[in-house]
């Protein structure tokens, strides 16, 4: 930020747009401003547009979008792409390569405040730093507050696969690279097998529900069962389990 004050005033630098070169500039600060030309309407009047700053809208994600026409052509574009593609050098690819805003403020869109990251990286929880309590430095690991514990997990094939629990942030961050090396190689799948729990537990009504990768709970009542939730913690399933089978023996003593 220190280098747009300017005798303590803030200073914006003033670029033309790529592909709206002469039509639109884009600041250092995230405004956007048409320039004066002269246009041929559709019925042939000639009319002069004055040079004006942008008065952008707010999307329902919470980002700033302004309004784009050239040749009667209007095109939706949000402020941190376009001061990205002019400042950062940034191209747009889809959802391969995105613009992050660095302190999490989405209206904020200071050059000094964007960055452009992975959509891996930033669809990673922990990715930005600051973003609570318990919130981990690494790339792939968050922290589980009903458990107490770190959580890796890594998104493969547009899905998060869960890696695991741990006790050190250190521990699940190193699951996620073994995880990462196998996504790198094109084998991600085989890794995911090798750290796979088996279908069977140790407690009573519980079970390894593949498709989701937790525990699932369940018990019989009256012959039929009753599915009682997806959980990271086999221990964590059982107690669900226990808790039911206390208030079902309850429910019989009192009748």
């Amino acid at each position: 930020m220190k280098r747009n004050l300017v005798k303590g005033y803030l200073w914006q630098r003033w670029k033309d747009i790529p592909d709206y070169e002469g039509y639109y500039r884009c600041s250092s600060l995230g405004n956007v401003k048409s320039l004066n030309r002269t246009i041929i309407r559709s019925d042939l009047r000639i009319s002069n547009i004055k040079e004006k700053i942008l008065k952008p809208a707010l999307t329902k994600k919470g980002y700033l979008m302004v309004v784009l026409c050239v040749n009667s052509k209007n095109v939706s574009l949000q402020i941190q792409q376009l001061v990205a593609i002019t400042f950062l050098g940034h191209i747009s690819c889809g959802n391969k390569v995105i613009v992050d805003h660095k302190n999490g403020n989405k209206v904020k869109n200071y050059v000094s405040n964007l960055q452009t990251v992975t959509s891996r990286e930033n669809n990673t929880v922990c990715f930005r730093k600051n973003n609570g309590k318990y919130s981990s430095q690494y790339v792939g690991v968050s922290w589980n507050n009903g458990l107490n514990k770190w959580m890796s997990q890594i998104y493969v094939n547009g899905k998060h696969k869960y890696l695991g629990l741990f006790d050190s942030e250190l521990e699940a961050s190193e699951s996620y690279q073994k995880a990462l090396e196998h996504v790198k190689i094109g084998c991600p799948e085989s890794y995911l097998e090798s750290i796979s729990h088996k279908s069977s537990s140790t407690y009573v009504g519980v079970s390894w529900y593949r498709k989701l990768n937790k525990w699932r709970s369940a018990i019989r009542i009256d012959g039929k069962k009753k599915h009682l939730g997806y959980f990271y913690s086999e221990s964590e399933a059982s107690s669900k389990y226990q808790n039911e089978l206390l208030k079902l023996n309850q429910l019989k003593l009192n009748q």
